[in-house]
Parts: C-alpha cells; sequence; structure tokens
C-alpha cells in the first residue's frame, strides 16, 4: 500500500549488574560481549544483519515537501513564480537504506535545484530539522515504531530518535530500530497511518474539501482520504487529490490553523532531538534546530564531563543492549 496515494480505509529481562558494576567491567575492559558494539539489537537481530548485502529496502514514494520556503534561497515558495518541483536522489543507501530513492523537494525558481544538487548533503539536513519540527505535533505514537512495548522517552532507552523517510517523521527508540525499519517500511508506515487515522479523524477540523473550499464533505459521497506530512487530509472526491498534490501548502497551513482553533489538536509528541541526514543523533534538547551559542555550551560541558559521568553513561548503553538482547530473544521463543 502507497501510504501517501491510496485510499484510506475507514477501518525484559534486565542484567543482574548494577550500574556500578558495568562501569567497574567497562574500566577494566570485561564488559560482557553484549556490550562491545551498540549496534547489538540481540540475536534476532544479529541474523537480520547477516542477510545479502545486495538485498534492497522497499522504497516507497516520495511524500509531498510542505514546507513553505525554498531549502536554497529561504524565499517564500510561490515569490517568483510557479515553485519547481523535483524528485532528488538522496543517496546513502550503502549505510543507511531509508536515504535511497528520490525525494520531492520544491524550490523557487529553476536556477535552484543545480545549487541543491551541488551540496545535497547539507540541504537535506537542513530540510529535514525543519520538517521534524513541521510534523512533530502531529506524529500519532508515544512508542517506537518498530519495538511497541518501548516508550519513546523511557530512560532506559535513552533519547528517542527522529528520523525524515521520504519526507515524513518517523521515530525511534534507538538507531538499532532503523535497520529493522528498513526491511519493510510499508508495514511500519502502515501502523503510523493507521495511528493518524484513529487520532485525527473524529475532530477533523475542517467542513470542506481541501481542494475544492466551497464542496462540504460528504456532499459527493464518501470523502476521499490522504496522509500527508502525519497529517489526514480529506476531500469531496477522489478526484481533486492529484490537483490538490500540485499545490499542497496553502491547505496544510490553513488545517494547521483550523487544529489549533479547534482546540482538538493532536497531542504533541514527547521532546527528542533530531536525526542528521547522515544517521546521527543530535543531543538531547537539540530538537534538530542549527547550533547556537546555548548548543556549544552543552558541547564544552559535554566534554568537561567527570570520569564517573562518562562510565555511568557507558553503563547506560550496556544496559539499553542488554534490554534489546533480552526483548529480542523472548520474541524469538515466543
Amino acid at each position: 500500500m502507497h501510504v501517501h496515494n491510496t485510499k484510506i480505509s475507514k477501518f525484559g529481562v534486565r542484567s543482574g549488574l548494577t550500574i556500578a558494576a558495568v562501569a567497574f567491567a567497562t574500566m577494566f575492559g570485561t564488559a560482557p560481549a553484549v556490550a562491545q558494539h551498540e549496534g547489538d539489537h540481540g540475536a534476532h537481530h544479529l541474523q537480520q544483519d547477516k542477510e545479502p548485502a545486495t538485498a534492497k529496502a522497499d522504497v516507497l514514494k516520495s511524500d509531498l515537501y510542505l514546507l513553505d520556503t525554498c531549502p536554497v534561497t529561504g524565499k517564500k515558495l510561490g515569490s517568483m513564480g510557479e515553485p519547481v518541483v523535483k524528485k532528488i536522489a538522496q543517496g546513502g543507501a550503502d549505510r543507511f537504506p531509508h536515504f535511497a530513492g528520490e525525494r520531492e523537494v520544491r524550490f523557487c525558481c529553476a536556477a535552484c535545484p543545480a545549487k541543491f544538487e551541488a551540496d545535497k548533503d547539507k540541504y537535506f539536513a537542513e530540510i529535514d530539522k525543519k520538517m521534524i519540527e513541521h510534523q512533530l505535533p502531529y506524529y500519532p505514537l508515544e512508542t517506537c515504531i518498530v519495538m511497541d512495548d518501548s516508550k519513546l522517552g523511557d530512560p532506559e532507552m535513552g533519547e528517542p530518535i527522529n528520523l525524515i523517510y521520504q519526507n515524513r517523521l518517523v521515530r525511534f527508540c534507538c538507531k538499532m530500530c532503523v535497520k529493522d525499519f528498513n526491511k519493510d517500511p510499508r508495514k511500519y508506515l502502515a501502523k503510523i497511518d493507521k495511528a493518524i487515522i484513529e487520532k485525527q479523524r473524529e475532530h477533523y477540523p475542517i467542513e470542506t474539501c481541501a481542494l475544492m473550499e466551497k464542496n462540504k464533505l460528504g456532499s459527493m459521497g464518501e470523502p476521499a482520504e490522504r496522509i500527508y506530512g502525519n497529517r489526514l487530509v480529506k476531500f469531496c472526491c477522489a478526484g481533486c487529490i492529484e490537483e490538490f498534490e500540485k499545490k499542497p501548502t496553502a491547505f496544510i497551513q490553513r488545517l494547521d490553523a483550523a487544529w489549533k482553533k479547534s482546540g482538538h489538536m493532536p497531542a504533541p509528541a514527547p521532546h527528542a532531538p533530531g536525526m542528521d541526514h547522515q544517521g546521527n543523533a543530535g543531543e538531547a534538547g537539540d530538537h534538530g534546530h542549527g547550533h547556537g551559542d546555548g548548543d556549544h555550551a552543552e558541547t564544552r560541558t559535554t566534554r568537561a564531563m567527570t570520569m564517573p559521568s562518562r562510565l555511568l553513561r557507558g553503563a547506560s548503553r550496556t544496559r539499553r543492549s542488554m534490554l534489546h538482547a533480552a526483548r529480542a530473544s523472548t520474541r524469538c521463543r515466543a
């Protein structure tokens, strides 16, 4: 099921080691083998990682580019004529398959796509940060999309990771789960879609078609529905969808304003750092924004951490890997 372009139906085991013991073991090189590689996501995940390197992820069609500014000039889309819409390959499939395929990007003029392509790592990182901020208030799940029993922000798992997949926000408890997501993104995006429908359909704040504002929803039969940027969007009929997708920004802004005014705004997701386009999680509280003086102060503070603090952080990572291993082992036995 193509997440963005199909009609939507109505329908632990913990280690016995104390933190101090783990810290001691880490200091003297005697930590359990499971702690030697933070990417060890348990026996289940290790087995999956043995799949042939030639296996390709199921890359879905890009969601719409819903930001209202050009990523190169920062100018409002439409301020220089009709926006230029391009599909641009992000690359990086050798390390992070979620960057395979092409993503939709919109520009203020015909000169900008070439500039974007010349430094696309930089520009993708910048638009990802903006997309995370744009979509977080509508993200419907409080748990990891892969591990249902892992609550986002749980101290045992550390800070959640925000990832933009084909212009759409997906959230994980840790990097290890990103690999599982890549093996079947269609399956996991369907889970997000279902949760969005459950949270947004009942109190959908606009009574008319997203394209034909004079057409009341239901006046032409069952409304057609789509999901863009983790937002449910309704149409008077399926015939309006193609035209809407050419210029979606104005309605998305109207929809956002209507949600805020309605008093039924979907509950915002827990605060979390972003993930840059190289797959690296930001520091807690970064939230995917640029680095200001406060960020550098945070970095200096981190570098000045005492040895016990560093050991405790390493111990936390060890416990996290052990928890994943235990959960994966339990699922395998089930």
